[in-house]
């Protein structure tokens, strides 16, 4: 009996440590935060293609399988480049954009961190250029992937949109935007789709 009670509590310590660390509920740790934009600009990826890291949680985790294509330069090899379209909300032309992120070098569960520096750059037809640079918080997404799999559904998941961004800048941009000034979020969406919402201003 005493072994039995140690084991449950051992399971009970690392079930709440796994949560603590992935969920930060104190926030504790570096993570999106989900702070409004008024009014915010919406592109949704109508279509995409990838090469290198898959953009789940074991990719970011450096699985060596996790990788779609993956790039022959050894300096290249925890990479992700993305091509996508997106659709805006208010209707009009889609916007063509290219995604490049990395793992962070000092990524560390135990200290709360699973992130990928990423930077955007969004062509957008009618409006202009965007150059968006920040990092993508993965830890809410393999807390959901793991809490799934421990409820009997699966390795899967998020079943609902996930903010994912932390610091975001806007670092440059042309044409019609070339004087604005402003922020972006993204989600990531339960159909694997990314939204971005920019919020932007004339400067």
């Amino acid at each position: 009996m005493p072994i039995l009670v140690a084991i449950l509590g051992l399971l009970t310590g690392m079930v709440v440590t796994g949560f603590a660390l992935l969920q930060d509920p104190f926030s504790l740790f570096e993570s999106a935060t989900d702070t409004p934009i008024d009014a915010p600009a919406q592109l949704v990826t109508s279509s995409a293609i990838g090469r290198g890291l898959t953009f789940y949680p074991v990719g970011i985790l450096g699985f060596e399988d996790a990788q779609v294509e993956p790039f022959a330069d050894p300096a290249l090899r925890y990479a992700r480049l993305e091509l996508a379209l997106l659709d805006s909300g208010d209707g009009g032309a889609r916007a063509l954009a290219v995604k490049l992120s990395a793992p962070r070098g000092d990524n560390s569960l135990v200290r709360g961190r699973l992130v990928t520096d990423s930077a955007w750059n969004v062509i957008w037809p009618g409006h202009g250029s965007l150059f968006l640079a920040g990092r993508d918080d993965y830890r809410p997404l393999l807390a959901d992937h793991l809490l799934n799999a421990a409820s009997g559904k699966g390795l899967q998941g998020t079943e609902r949109p996930q903010l994912m961004t932390i610091a975001p800048r806007l670092l440059g941009s042309g044409g019609r935007l070339a004087a604005a000034a402003g922020t972006y979020r993204e989600y990531w969406n339960p159909d694997s789709r990314v939204e971005l919402e920019l919020g932007l201003v004339d400067d």
